[in-house]
């Protein structure tokens, strides 16, 4: 999918589910969400089993890196739930020169992040630091929004590139 395409799905899901939480969306979709303790490198997989689908979340994440990862994993589960049969392994994982990868992050952005709220803060004077602590969000989850809403015709001076493995580490900090 390209990711023009992702935000009229962001956009159809928030509107048929009156609601942006991925958690909430994955159990509309019967995708179940479970914690693990034993993620060592990655924060969170998808993964079809026996047909079901299930979100793998890092339970050692604080609950804002955890809601960020639940939609990238959601977004895998919606955009490429045919290639995740058996599950990803930890390496493929959060590859941001892997197009699933960015697509994830893609998805996650539009889920999460509304362009009114961008702008009303951008107009406010906020930088892009000043964007992901308001919203309680990774920075680099703030850069990508940024960089689809420049795609539709904004104009945002990106002060850096996003970090390519951000929701690949076990590194919880918002602000990286």
């Amino acid at each position: 999918m390209n990711d023009a395409a992702i935000r009229p799905l962001c956009l159809e899901l928030k509107k048929r589910y009156h609601s942006a939480d991925p958690y909430l969306i994955a159990e509309e979709k019967r995708i179940t969400v479970l914690e693990r303790g034993d993620f060592k490198r990655q924060k969170g997989a998808f993964m079809v089993i026996a047909g079901n689908d299930f979100i793998f979340l890092n339970g050692n994440l604080s609950e804002p890196m955890q809601r960020a990862v639940c939609a990238h994993e959601l977004g895998h589960a919606l955009l490429h739930r045919d290639l995740c049969r058996g599950g990803f392994l930890e390496y493929e994982l959060f590859n941001m020169s892997d197009r699933r990868e960015y697509e994830a992050n893609v998805f996650a952005a539009e889920l999460l992040l509304k362009d009114r709220e961008i702008l009303e803060m951008a107009r406010g004077g906020r930088d892009v630091a000043q964007m992901a602590q308001l919203l309680n969000v990774n920075i680099n989850l703030v850069l990508i929004k940024l960089r689809q809403m420049n795609r539709r015709g904004y104009e945002f001076r990106l002060p850096r590139a996003v970090k390519n493995d951000f929701l690949g580490s076990a590194e919880d900090s918002v602000s990286l």
